[in-house]
């Protein structure tokens, strides 16, 4: 049942994904608008500043993979969808990099998760 469920939600994922725009910042701007979140309130549960958001889904500003990460866990992307977001953004995972790598697992495996969640997870990876 477990695995019917991931399948499903994996297709649904993709079925997303082919309705995106190609571009990164027009895909972002379609998923944030789609969550219905408000992008002060990515910013307070990100710590990513508001004016970062806005011009990473303006194509104005590069914002960093961690700005990315932390906007795609806020909006509990599937990982499809966050790797398609990251593929196509100018922020690369630096996997000799122990929080690109801890947010790399975040992505893959807590994208359901709340923040708070989130951030106390990647905290205790960063501190090991």
């Amino acid at each position: 049942a477990q695995a019917k469920a991931q399948i499903e939600t994996t297709n649904e994922a993709y079925t997303v994904l082919q309705s995106l725009p190609g571009s990164y910042a027009a895909s972002l701007t379609n998923l944030v608008a789609s969550s219905g979140m408000k992008v002060e309130d990515i910013a307070a549960e990100t710590g990513v500043s508001s004016k970062t958001i806005k011009g990473m889904m303006k194509d104005e500003d590069r914002g960093s993979y961690e700005s990315l990460a932390y906007v795609c866990l806020s909006l509990q992307l599937h990982p499809v969808l966050s790797g398609y977001l990251i593929e196509r953004s100018p922020c690369k995972c630096d996997f000799r990099n122990k929080g690109h790598v801890a947010l790399h697992e975040a992505l893959c495996h807590f994208y359901g998760h709340r923040m708070e969640y989130i951030h106390a997870k990647i905290a205790s990876f960063v501190a090991e």
